[in-house]
């Protein structure tokens, strides 16, 4: 569990980089999210003059973290996080968040969370997206799809060496017991098998970080590795400067990165929001959350009236979807529908009661 030290710092930090951030990109302000709960710091986006970006961003934020909509919760925005597992209750917490120096257009944050619980877990998260309209900013839309292939051997690479560097420090220290022999031999192990993953991993698999004119991949999930121990490696992260990128972007990404002056928009469905009907009178909202290289695809989408949000998962290949929605009713929908320009149009299918009604959205 962190120091109430650590809580504190974050505090202040948060209020300092609110300030700051709304000075830098203009009419952009970051801070705590209300009603605070249990010391709680989770970022809020507010954004003067443009409701709808500010609204895409804190929806997409909340629905991945808090697993809800803005301002959809009976008492608290953190009532979601608590889950039992074995008889064991644990609970996500928020202890920050920071806010990097970025291109205007362009907003980096980095959250600090942990699991606690009878086996404490801290983590780092990031996320990116784009100010002029909200859009989640993603490898799938920055780069190529060529790019993602060279840079991904590139990443896993330079990650390999690291590891590789850390188990001929781990060979050389001398144990002073069996228990430290133990663990030198687990801890080697480990690093081993994570190398033989890392071969295959794709670059989607790294969470990314802009900060000034860099990228920087951080490896998912890992942030509470080493914790300062000798036996743990830390945190693996690479930066790459735009310009030693630009030869691997997309022209949205050359745009975005360099601030070039007309806006060019994203080809990639990654991190979009889309608004339209089912059956030409139920209004609902689409987000897509995940879109990786295996063809993959993750969305989430609610009906306006009751923002409870519902998941879609399935492929999506050749401006193609074929998924399933998961519902508490054991019902099977499927949804076939094809992407077309900024439209997604096709079906929504309930072959439990043989019910089929058209769908159409359009890029929000």
């Amino acid at each position: 569990m962190k120091t109430n030290i650590l809580k504190n710092f974050f505090a202040f930090f948060t209020f300092f980089i609110s300030i700051s951030l709304f000075a830098q990109n203009s009419g952009v302000k970051v801070v705590d999210l209300k009603p605070e709960f249990n010391h709680n710091k989770f970022p809020e986006i507010q954004i003067i003059n443009n409701e709808k970006v500010q609204n895409k961003i804190n929806t997409s934020l909340q629905l991945e973290y808090l697993e809800h909509l803005p301002n959809v919760f009976k008492f608290n925005p953190y009532e979601e996080l608590k889950t039992d597992d074995e008889n064991h209750e644990y609970i996500m917490e928020f202890y920050g968040w920071k806010v990097n120096e970025s291109p205007k257009n362009i907003l980096s944050i980095a959250i600090e969370a942990e699991y606690t619980g009878p086996n404490p877990e801290g983590f780092m998260v990031y996320e990116n997206y784009d100010l002029r309209n909200g859009n989640q900013i993603t490898v799938n839309n920055i780069f190529t799809q060529e790019g993602i292939k060279i840079l991904g051997k590139v990443v896993n690479d330079k990650i390999n060496l690291k590891i590789k560097n850390f188990i001929e420090e781990l060979n050389q220290i001398k144990p002073a017991n069996n228990e430290e022999k133990e663990t030198i031999k687990v801890e080697t192990e480990v690093n081993k098998f994570c190398m033989k993953l890392n071969e295959s991993y794709p670059l989607e698999f790294y969470k990314c970080t802009f900060e000034n004119d860099k990228i920087t991949f951080l490896e998912r999930g890992t942030s509470n590795r080493g914790k300062g121990s000798k036996y743990k490696l830390d945190v693996i992260k690479f930066s790459f400067t735009f310009k030693e990128l630009e030869k691997f972007m997309t022209d949205y990404g050359k745009n975005l990165c360099f601030n070039q002056a007309n806006d060019i928009k994203s080809s990639s469905i990654d991190g979009k929001m889309f608004k339209g009907k089912i059956d030409n009178k139920y209004s609902i909202t689409a987000l897509v959350k995940e879109y990786p290289s295996n063809k993959g695809v993750y969305i989430y989408y609610w009906y306006d009236k009751y923002n409870q949000p519902i998941e879609w998962i399935g492929k999506f290949e050749n401006n193609q979807f074929k998924m399933k929605e998961e519902n508490e009713n054991n019902q099977e929908i499927l949804i076939e529908a094809n992407y077309i320009e900024n439209k997604i149009i096709g079906n929504w299918k309930n072959k439990t009661t043989n019910k089929t009604l058209k769908l159409e959205l359009i890029e929000y």
